[in-house]
């Protein structure tokens, strides 16, 4: 018994050794099972909370994260697109009443009045721009293929990810060229038609467009706060409060 014991230990650790040896990016941490976390998961909060706005937050997506496996030119491509598509939505909010808004208020911008439709259209244009995510960036696909030891599993995993990474990229490339067709003439037409409202135009957009690149600070501060006491638990039992905050993270 005492020799099995030894055995089962010495495995142990060689296991932990490999794990350790191993380079994980964030997101392959941030995706680990709880006890796999409690081994390699040796960041701190402000490391996972910078993590999570490098996934989330478009600026940092686009234009400062660079230890993940996004390409940068699909990365720059979806943010032209989800500021056009931020443009265009608040566009098509502007109706009849908004335009009797502005004779009232002899041209002065008012920004009580144009909060409801400045969230609005925030709401729809982040849920737009995740959709727009998820055919855009390759990260995904090349983490499954990682995850897997066996090399032949990995292969079969390597060419279903081709296969699934050709058809995201062929529709993010056919959808985003169609948003901005359609984006450009809408908001060309909607100035021609009325020129004087420009000016609220843009700054209904830069208020959605800034609203939407603050949220993210705030809302993945939380996720955090229920996986660090899960993985430093003492007897190591929060596997619940663990999955819980992967949640979290994920919305």
């Amino acid at each position: 018994m005492g020799k099995n014991k030894k055995k089962e230990n010495s495995k142990r650790k060689s296991q932990n050794q490999n794990n350790n040896s191993i380079k994980y990016i964030d997101e392959e941490l941030n995706r680990m099972e709880y006890e796999n976390a409690i081994i390699n998961d040796k960041r701190s909060y402000f490391r996972y909370y910078y993590s999570l706005l490098e996934k989330k937050q478009l600026i940092i997506l686009t234009f400062i994260a660079n230890n993940g496996y996004n390409v940068f030119l699909l990365k720059f491509s979806l943010f032209i697109i989800s500021f056009m598509i931020y443009f265009s939505i608040n566009t098509l909010f502007f109706r009849d009443s908004t335009m009797r808004r502005i004779f009232i208020d002899q041209g002065k911008f008012k920004l009580i009045y144009q909060i409801p439709q400045i969230l609005y259209s925030t709401l729809i244009s982040i849920i737009m721009t995740f959709i727009l995510k998820r055919l855009s960036l390759s990260q995904n696909e090349l983490i499954k293929i990682r995850k897997e030891k066996d090399k032949k599993i990995a292969n079969k995993i390597s060419t279903e990810a081709k296969k699934n990474l050709k058809i995201k990229l062929y529709l993010f490339f056919v959808v985003g060229i169609l948003l901005i067709i359609f984006c450009w003439y809408y908001i060309a037409a909607f100035g021609a038609v009325y020129p004087n409202t420009q000016v609220y135009l843009i700054k209904d957009t830069l208020i959605s467009f800034i609203i939407s690149m603050c949220y993210p600070f705030l809302y993945n501060l939380i996720p955090g706060l229920f996986r660090f006491p899960a993985l430093k638990a003492k007897k190591k039992d929060k596997k619940s409060l663990y999955d819980f905050s992967k949640i979290l993270s994920k919305l």
